[in-house]
């Protein structure tokens, strides 16, 4: 007895209209294989079919497609999910060695992972600062006001308590 493969059901869903299920199959293929470019050129296809023009802009970024379904559906998954080269390679979450793709998906894999690694650096010496000595005193009184808080309820509580026990 032979298995067909999921791709080749996906293509049979594809012929009888039941896109939501070969999307399905595909993603179960790409689950098991990442860099499958038959799998992912289908599912870009199967979403593309569906009106959902980011999401196969989002897989065909993984295939050497390069027609007007496919640029379209490029702006689409831009516009979705931001021109910054860290949006998109979270949104893509290609995983795998980069050398399992086609050359001309690998290197603009290989640039995409150039653009993050910049973006980050570019990024990160703005976000990482030291604290200014305002802030330091500030939350020095704010957390020292709190600890005064507690003890003096702490210590009304033991008053009454003892107060209490006395009468």
């Amino acid at each position: 007895m032979t298995t067909e493969s999921g791709v080749t059901r996906a293509l049979r869903d594809i012929e009888s209209g039941r896109l939501w299920k070969a999307r399905d199959r595909l993603h179960g293929v790409i689950a098991s294989n990442k860099s499958d470019q038959e799998a992912l050129d289908l599912l870009g296809q199967a979403y593309f079919d569906m009106g959902d023009l980011p999401q196969a802009g989002r897989y065909w970024y993984l295939t050497t497609r390069n027609d007007e379904r496919s640029k379209l559906a490029n702006q689409a998954f831009e516009e979705r999910f931001g021109m910054s080269a860290l949006s998109r390679a979270d949104s893509i979450r290609f995983r795998g060695p980069i050398r399992d793709y086609p050359e001309e998906v690998g290197s603009r894999l290989t640039d995409l992972e150039k653009q993050v690694k910049t973006e980050v650096r570019r990024t990160s010496h703005r976000t990482t600062h030291a604290r200014r000595p305002v802030e330091v005193v500030r939350d020095f009184l704010v957390v020292t006001l709190i600890v005064v808080l507690t003890v003096g309820v702490w210590l009304a509580g033991l008053i009454a308590i003892i107060i209490w026990s006395i009468d």
